[in-house]
């Protein structure tokens, strides 16, 4: 986070559902920079993971990640 905030990419805020921490909040130039980064990371991901797993196996992956999702919303995280 140290080097993000350096770069002006974030900022930290006091997290207002728990006092004790903070969260990471993007810049604008953050969020410039994500968006620029995003079509290339997604590339990566596609040929990199989905590349290499068939549909069967890619059907697990989205069981394990519902799963995942719906325990997190049980317990109160938020998830998108």
């Amino acid at each position: 986070m140290s080097s993000t905030t350096k770069r002006g990419l974030a900022v930290r805020e006091p997290d207002p559902d728990d006092g004790r921490g903070s969260r990471a909040v993007l810049t604008a130039a953050g969020l410039e920079t994500l968006r620029r980064a995003t079509p290339g990371h997604a590339a990566s991901v596609r040929k990199l993971f989905f590349g290499n797993i068939n549909h069967h196996e890619l059907a697990c992956v989205n069981i394990v990640f519902t799963r995942l999702r719906e325990s997190l919303q049980r317990n109160g995280r938020k998830s998108t």
